[in-house]
């Protein structure tokens, strides 16, 4: 679906059927860029309403406001948990809900970035439906955090369609989103969502207008 581009292509952006990425052109083929745009346009918008970002506040200050203020919703940022079925340890998510929602939440940067923002989502949503361990670690983090919100995390394998994966994105406002993404990180997007579903989780977008 891609392949690098001449290098005697001087102005590819005016046309889309071309990414710049490591320094490098590539062309897109028409087909593939068009099935990336109609699989992100068609992931559906998340129901939750999040306030929005402070102009240069950081991730993690935003995440702890959020939790602060609502108290349906636990602040999970940067914990890590290491299960019985992974090796290394996990990142499970930033904000957990009552209503079953892992939220993501990540600044609009560079497509690598958001890319790691969406294998995350993925793998801590695998390891939580696969690995007993790993709910039992998160279920005691919570109880610390919140005693209530711990009681929705199951010793035994959850329903999947009972959660839902929420991505996060912080940014300015822009009638273009989620479209105007990167198209690597689109592709990433796609991926992830698609194999989010196969496992018969839920999946939404945010978006968080940063103000």
């Amino acid at each position: 679906h891609l392949r690098r581009s001449p290098s005697h292509l001087s102005c590819p952006s005016h046309t889309p059927s071309y990414v710049l990425t490591g320094g490098c052109w590539f062309q897109v083929a028409a087909d593939f860029a068009a099935s990336v745009n109609s699989r992100v346009n068609d992931i559906p918008k998340s129901d939750l309403i999040l306030p929005c970002a402070c102009a240069g506040e950081r991730e993690e200050d935003y995440n702890r406001r959020v939790a602060e203020c609502y108290v349906d919703i636990v602040h999970m940022d940067k914990t890590l948990v290491r299960g019985n079925r992974w090796n290394s340890l996990i990142e499970v998510y930033d904000l957990f809900t009552r209503n079953r929602q892992f939220i993501h939440v990540k600044k609009r940067a560079a497509s690598s970035i958001m890319s790691h923002l969406f294998a995350q989502g993925l793998v801590s949503a695998e390891a939580f439906l696969k690995d007993g361990e790993y709910r039992t670690e998160i279920r005691q983090r919570i109880e610390k955090l919140n005693g209530h919100s711990s009681s929705i995390v199951p010793d035994e394998r959850p329903n999947p369609r009972d959660f839902e994966v929420v991505y996060a994105l912080i940014g300015k406002p822009d009638p273009g989103w989620p479209l105007s993404l990167p198209f690597f990180s689109k592709v990433h997007l796609s991926q992830a969502v698609t194999h989010l579903e196969l496992l018969g989780f839920r999946v939404s977008l945010c978006h968080v207008s940063e103000v």
